[in-house]
């Protein structure tokens, strides 16, 4: 699931809009059979606040190298080198928020630790994003 792809005129990092934001979007019970490639991939062009993804479930990832089966969570800066900003979820939970995910029927948190891109669920967030989203 890509819910916002990078920039259709090519891969440059600087074409971001701080005056637009994304906010309340939720994707709810999502059922993904057979091998797929990747959970989710967002590259923020502009602001974003309050996206929930409730009850995700892959089957199984497909059998490219775990590289090309990470997830993504990424923000874009504008022209002038500023990144746009996603939502506080830890403190104010208006960021990204995961909820009731599991690939392969294994549950998946953040506080378990068996999110990240050398475990077996693959999220790639951004460091700098860590506040910004839980999965729980």
């Amino acid at each position: 699931m890509i819910i916002f792809s990078p920039h259709w005129l090519g891969p440059e990092k600087n074409r971001a809009d701080h005056s637009k934001t994304i906010d309340d979007i939720e994707i709810k019970e999502t059922e993904v059979e057979g091998m797929v490639n990747c959970a989710v991939r967002i590259y923020a062009l502009e602001n974003i606040t309050r996206l929930r993804i409730d009850s995700f479930h892959i089957e199984s990832w497909n059998k490219l190298d775990s590289l090309k089966q990470t997830s993504r969570l990424s923000v874009y800066n504008d022209p002038e080198g500023a990144a746009v900003k996603i939502g506080n979820q830890m403190k104010e939970h208006n960021g990204l928020s995961i909820h009731d995910y599991t690939v392969g029927g294994e549950v998946i948190t953040k506080s378990d630790g068996n999110w990240a891109s050398d475990k077996p669920r693959r999220l790639d967030f951004d460091l700098n994003l860590w506040d910004s989203w839980d999965c729980r």
